[in-house]
């Protein structure tokens, strides 16, 4: 049988909510340039939107997906290391790094994908582009803030999920993305809880957090000591 696809992208243990024609989007950069970067504000859901799409990508990339993982990087001199040792590429003291990978990758089908990027932004723009230049078929997904402004960087901004119109049929508002999210979690916290009969607050909630995935999921988890009429309310009290 074929190889199992390498990869170290890690198994979601909740579910994946919408985002459809974002991950589309996404995929379709990605098949056609060599080096895409996931921008929007922090909790928008780059990270998890990158492995999501990056989930479907895995046969296109037989020589491995790999997700490289920078937040807790203090430094940008880390970088380096940081991908070498993601990768499993040995690394010989007193090389360049950068020439390990570069020879190690070469002629390679793999796609990095670099995340969380905006607080190292020239240390992983110097990488990138020296990746990029240097072999011939590695593609880079990264997710950050800001761009990293290099030759050949297409951008893509990461939507907040949508929410529902003021004027939203049941149906629509079920069906929406960030009413889909809250209770899809409010259902970990409280099994019990029902969209019927609590629409407008569940709608209010998504609605004051512009459909922000991470703020989202921390209102519904409230769920285990509020009340969802509750937790709306505070929401507009702190916003007014």
């Amino acid at each position: 049988g074929t190889a199992e696809p390498r990869s170290n992208l890690p198994y979601r243990l909740t579910e994946f909510i919408g985002r459809e024609s974002e991950i589309e989007a996404v995929r379709d950069l990605v098949t056609t340039r060599r080096l895409v970067t996931m921008t929007g504000s922090g909790g928008i859901g780059k990270t998890s939107l990158a492995i999501r799409t990056a989930t479907e990508l895995l046969t296109d990339f037989p020589d491995g997906v790999w997700l490289v993982e920078l937040a807790s990087l203090t430094d940008h001199v880390q970088v380096p290391g940081v991908i070498a040792s993601t990768i499993g590429i040995e690394v010989t003291p007193g090389r360049s790094i950068v020439d390990a990978l570069i020879r190690g990758l070469d002629g390679q089908r793999v796609l990095l994908i670099f995340d969380n990027c905006e607080h190292l932004i020239d240390g992983v723009a110097r990488q990138a582009d020296a990746l990029l230049r240097g072999t011939g078929s590695v593609r880079i997904l990264t997710t950050s803030r800001e761009p990293l402004r290099i030759d050949g960087e297409a951008t893509y901004r990461v939507p907040s999920l949508d929410v529902p119109a003021h004027d939203a049929t049941p149906d629509q508002i079920a069906a929406s993305e960030g009413v889909s999210l809250f209770m899809d979690r409010a259902a970990l916290t409280h099994a019990q809880f029902r969209l019927e009969g609590n629409e407008q607050p569940v709608v209010d909630i998504c609605r004051h957090l512009d459909g922000i995935p991470l703020a989202i999921e921390l209102a519904a988890a409230r769920l285990d000591a509020f009340t969802v009429a509750q937790i709306a309310e505070g929401l507009v009290d702190r916003f007014r």
